[in-house]
């Protein structure tokens, strides 16, 4: 009865959360399209890791530094047509990669890529919530986007592997780089389509009545706290019954910095790897762009049943227990992928790590999130994107640096050092404040 229950609420949500969810198909399918074979393009095209992972972190870096900026700008000019500019700059960015070469271009569309992608995190959380009518709604519709984006992201991570297989025939004279390219040229199409759907198709976002999470009784849902792994969600304008105000800063409290310098940490663990995951599939198997597709579409699959998990296993086990065998099971399986291993031992093991890595960012994120006064929660949710995004552009480019030197194995060992030195940290600082606010005590 009870699961009966949860799909017809499901199928009766409102017009508005159906629509975008419907479309998020779109965005999940551009983005798999575009993440699978842009390394793979740009050194085709004679850049070299340690170049490329310059490209990406200066990425990281603009999203970081546009977060609070851009949270300002959605509370005057409104989330729906910031999302919607935000997919167009996606969509340009990723043909700008494709139209031509030259480091100056592939910069430039690197920064159109986030300054668009920091639009979209900035707001599609928010505009998502309100279009929903009750909490409970908005729960649900977050858990759904982050699965049909999830899905969907695997398939163009499967469809972004076999596209350059059937132009195998190209008489181009840059070989393989004529494949990536169309794979880039579908993900700018599919993104633009997207922009032009939500434009037209999504209701105006509700400016009354129902208030947005960061404004209700326990702000922001758990999961809605993470966003989808980027740079992070940033502050959340609040809305009154006329509309959202602006954001407004306020001095960090203790907390909030605790918490700040603990994303900093997380974000070098994850970005560590996740930077070039497909490069380093790539040097230790062996195997053609499709295979390597199939293996990340299965990794996309496993991402998607851990995100599931997560709430489970904190109910389960009690937070304590949850990261520390989180958190140490994670660092086992980087320490073990930097050896030498069988190549079907280390694809079953970047499957496992893929799952723990992300039930362990979606328990930092939330939990963070939940350690914090209802007040400082804006603030930090500012900060933790530009902590994080200033941690991961630091790994991605050593991550550069390491594999242009032909050490493919060191990022998988420096992920390890960092995860038990995130544990430590989590234990010392971090542990207390969620143990004290579980009492119901206050942090400061």
């Amino acid at each position: 009865m009870a699961g009966n229950s949860y799909f017809r609420d499901t199928l009766q949500m409102s017009e508005g959360a159906r629509r975008f969810l419907t479309s998020e198909a779109l965005y999940g399918i551009g983005i798999g399209l575009y993440t699978l074979v842009l390394n793979y393009y740009l050194l085709a095209m004679g850049l070299t890791e340690a170049k490329v992972g310059g490209i990406v972190s200066t990425g990281i870096l603009v999203m970081g530094g546009l977060a609070i900026p851009v949270s300002l700008l959605a509370g005057k000019a409104g989330r729906k047509p910031l999302l919607v500019s935000g997919v167009f700059a996606v969509a340009g960015g990723v043909a700008l990669f494709a139209s031509g070469s030259g480091e100056i271009r592939f910069y430039a569309a690197q920064i159109l890529i986030s300054m668009g992608l920091c639009c979209i995190e900035t707001t599609e959380v928010q505009l998502l919530f309100s279009y929903s009518r009750s909490r409970k709604e908005e729960t649900r519709s977050f858990s759904l986007m982050f699965a049909v984006f999830t899905m969907f992201v695997g398939a163009g991570t499967l469809l972004g592997g076999m596209i350059p297989g059937w132009l195998s025939g190209s008489a181009d004279p840059e070989g393989a780089a004529a494949g990536y390219r169309a794979v880039l040229y579908c993900a700018a199409g599919t993104l633009a389509a997207l922009g032009l759907l939500r434009a037209l198709w999504l209701p105006p976002e509700r400016r009354g009545g129902r208030m947005t999470a960061a404004n209700s009784e326990g702000g922001l849902t758990a999961q809605a706290a993470g966003s989808r792994q980027s740079a992070g969600s940033p502050a959340t304008p609040q809305e009154s019954g006329r509309g959202p105000k602006t954001f407004v800063w306020r001095k960090p409290s203790r907390t909030v910095w605790t918490l700040a310098c603990y994303t900093f940490i997380s974000g070098i663990s994850f970005a560590m790897i996740g930077g070039f995951l497909n490069v380093m599939v790539k040097h230790r198997t062996g195997w053609e762009d499709s295979a390597i597709s199939l293996l990340l579409t299965a990794n996309g699959i496993l991402l998607f049943i851990a995100s599931l998990l997560t709430p489970w296993v904190l109910e389960r086990f009690g937070t304590a227990k949850a990261f520390r065998w989180v958190y140490l099971g994670n660092a086992l399986l980087a320490f073990v992928l930097s050896m030498q291993l069988p190549v079907a031992m280390f694809a079953m093991l970047l499957l496992m790590r893929g799952g723990g890595f992300t039930m362990l960012s979606n328990m930092i994120d939330s939990q963070s999130m939940s350690a914090l006064h209802e007040r400082d929660r804006n603030i930090y949710a500012g900060m933790r994107s530009v902590f994080r995004s200033v941690g991961s552009a630091g790994a991605t480019y050593t991550a550069g640096l390491l594999l242009a030197g032909g050490r493919v194995e060191l990022p998988f060992a420096v992920t390890g050092v960092m995860l038990l030195l995130g544990y430590g940290y989590y234990y010392k600082f971090v542990q207390p404040l969620l143990q004290h606010k579980e009492t119901g005590g206050h942090t400061a």
